[in-house]
């Protein structure tokens, strides 16, 4: 399946994957989570669109801070702040991790 797009207006969505430590992600970010990262963060998000009865992956806006767990992918369009650059892997699609991610993990 094809990424999720972006809400209208919004910076492109980006993919990471958390490495050594969590990775904190701002209220009122834009991010893409797969149903079972929303099953532990549906109190902190609301959906972009409706959702239907089955989805594999859906675009949300954090109403308070996020919190992603080493090894976990997260899309989103915030800005990652320097002090995180170090704790994330860039994915160069969804799904699809580049070869120095596959040799960190």
């Amino acid at each position: 399946m094809p990424p999720a797009p972006s809400v209208k207006g919004e910076r492109p969505m980006k993919y990471y994957i958390a490495t050594d430590r969590p990775l904190d992600i701002p209220a009122g970010s834009v991010v893409e989570l797969t149903p079972e990262q929303y099953k532990v963060r549906k109190h902190a998000v609301i959906p972009s669109v409706p959702l239907p009865e089955k989805w594999e992956m859906a675009v949300f806006t954090a109403t308070a801070p996020l919190q992603f767990k080493a090894g976990e992918k997260i899309g989103t369009t915030a800005e990652m702040p320097k002090s995180a650059k170090e704790n994330i892997i860039p994915v160069v699609k969804a799904g699809i991790l580049p070869a120095e991610a596959k040799m960190k993990k």
